[in-house]
């Protein structure tokens, strides 16, 4: 499968799609932030005296499924932009087709059972 195809195939979620791109460092991960890095960054600036609350303002104002955002924080002047979906991800990386061409590797999750301890032999 191509990370075409997973795009479009609705059973794989915008996480494991997300995992998927960052584990092959596909597109420009530096302009996707998450909310909690956004206000620790707004935090800083204002701290630093900048005038920051534009951006505040922005994600405030859109709703963001995934708390994930693109905007660079190498100029304070930048508003984030919403994330929500596979498609918009796409977008905010900027894959182009080669790149929605390369295989998509979903990672590979090990569940370990753990053994229960029993109490036999134990005296009381």
């Amino acid at each position: 499968m191509t990370f075409k195809e997973a795009l479009q195939d609705e059973e794989i979620s915008y996480y494991d799609f997300y995992t998927a791109l960052m584990d092959q460092d596909l597109g420009a991960w530096d302009d996707i932030n998450s909310s909690d890095i956004l206000y620790d960054y707004i935090n800083e600036k204002m701290r630093e005296g900048y005038c920051v609350s534009h951006i505040l303002k922005a994600m405030e104002s859109q709703y963001c499924y995934t708390d994930d955002w693109k905007i660079s924080l190498d100029n304070s002047m930048n508003e984030p932009v919403a994330i929500n979906t596979k498609e918009d991800l796409v977008e905010a990386l900027g894959l182009d087709e080669e790149d929605l061409a390369r295989t998509y590797t979903p990672r590979q999750y090990v569940i370990i059972e753990r053994k229960e301890k029993s109490n036999a032999g134990i005296d009381r």
